[in-house]
């Protein structure tokens, strides 16, 4: 018989697969409730209860991320509802359709958190001693040594709701319709990402599409698996379609595209910031040299060089010494320390030449020294003022100022300038 490969299976299945649960962490699969009736049960054990046949729990907590969108408790109730129709099969060597069942899903049961939407669904699964075409020893000796997942299979129905989690609009199934397996897959072959047959990849929900869009829930990664990437629109899985001359609804698809454009450009193509982010993913790749691309685009004087990295250092370094604002420290450091200058030489220059007033008058010494020693200091302002005793302006104004009939000398009495020899002291 002609294995049926996952590209041959119908359109609009949906495989989801997931880890499982630690073991210690389930309940025994013999406690579990077996949903299938009791007749179809006899036939899969004819035979088999003296072979080692194996009963395994599986167990998934929902609300879950899946294909296309969140599997809720709801479609988790009705995906057990179907074993009520019929029992699901299961593929030992991973999905395969319609037939060839290795093994079967024979029950489970639904516990809910007091939230009521949240909790775990437990499948009981029987693994009979022998699988379609051969034994299935192997298969019960990888399933004991918990080197086996599994991945289920459905035709899902479901409507667009918020969120709970994130308050984005998302598509939650709600149901089964149809078509459900259990195959096994590769140990942590459960932890990959969900995946969809390739017929479903070409069918484009666009309801579904335009309302997500509308909602700005748009995507610019290519998954090459179907337009939803993590419940957001794929504008490149859009583009490439369209692209295909074997596209059967390229006007719609268009149309989605044009509405993408309009809702997160203004209406003009996005298509530079695709290439941007195309550049992005080749750069982290190591395919593109990102200071080559800067120079080839003109913009060879906003790359970092040496001396920008030095300057770094420096601001770096007056921060780390200075605070957050090294700029207004370093301002306020050097006005106290011009302040401390001026008064360091205000300071020689009194001691030196006296105060700035005499006789409640200008001193021409102190203001003629403290223009020309203005802004010395050290050595600098000791040699200063030794020159300035021996300045020919500073001698004669010194000696202007010995002087006791002289103008600076004068004291004021009753309004009237007069000379100090002349006031009369009682």
């Amino acid at each position: 018989m002609k294995r049926t490969e996952v590209s041959d299976m119908p359109d609009g299945l949906v495989f989801l697969n997931y880890k499982s649960r630690n073991a210690k962490d389930l309940p025994k699969a013999e406690t579990l409730p077996t949903l299938i009736p009791d007749e179809t049960f006899n036939v899969l054990r004819d035979g088999d209860e003296n072979r080692n046949p194996l009963l395994v729990t599986e167990a998934i907590d929902f609300p879950v991320e899946g294909s296309g969108g969140v599997y809720t408790k709801e479609f988790f109730v009705s995906f057990l509802e179907r074993l009520n129709t019929h029992v699901f099969g299961g593929n030992k060597l991973g999905h395969a359709w319609p037939e060839r069942d290795d093994f079967f899903t024979v029950g489970g049961k639904v516990d809910t958190n007091a939230d009521g939407k949240t909790g775990t669904v437990y499948l009981k699964i029987y693994i009979p001693s022998f699988g379609f075409e051969t034994t299935n020893a192997g298969f019960i000796r990888n399933v004991k040594a918990k080197n086996v997942h599994y991945s289920l299979v459905t035709y899902p129905t479901g409507e667009i709701r918020k969120d709970d989690r994130d308050g984005q609009l998302k598509m939650h199934f709600t149901g089964s319709m149809g078509y459900e397996r259990n195959d096994a897959v590769p140990y942590e072959g459960g932890a990959m990402k969900q995946r969809v047959s390739a017929n479903e990849a070409q069918r484009i929900d666009i309801v579904l599409a335009r309302d997500l869009i509308g909602n700005g829930q748009v995507s610019l990664e290519d998954k090459g698996e179907t337009f939803l990437v993590n419940g957001k629109v794929s504008r490149p899985m859009l583009r490439r379609l369209v692209a295909n001359a074997d596209c059967e609804n390229k006007t719609e698809i268009s149309e989605l595209i044009s509405l993408i454009d309009k809702t997160k450009n203004g209406g003009k193509p996005v298509e530079l910031k695709e290439a941007m982010e195309a550049v992005k993913n080749a750069a982290a790749n190591g395919a593109v040299n990102l200071a080559d691309l800067m120079k080839n685009c003109g913009g060879e004087g906003l790359l970092r060089n040496a001396e920008d990295d030095k300057k770094i250092a420096l601001a770096n370094s007056l921060t780390a010494k200075l605070g957050d604002k090294p700029v207004e420290a370093l301002d306020a450091i050097l006005a106290e320390n011009k302040a401390n200058a001026a008064a360091t030489v205000e300071n020689a220059v009194v001691s030196a030449f006296g105060a700035k007033e005499v006789n409640g008058k200008e001193n021409p010494a102190y203001t003629y020294a403290m223009k020309e020693l203005n802004g010395k200091n050290g050595d600098a302002l000791k040699n200063g003022i030794e020159s300035m005793k021996k300045d020919p302006i500073m001698v004669s104004i010194r000696g202007n100022m010995a002087d006791p009939n002289s103008q600076v000398n004068a004291i004021q009495t009753n309004g009237k300038a007069t000379a100090e020899s002349d006031v009369k002291t009682y």
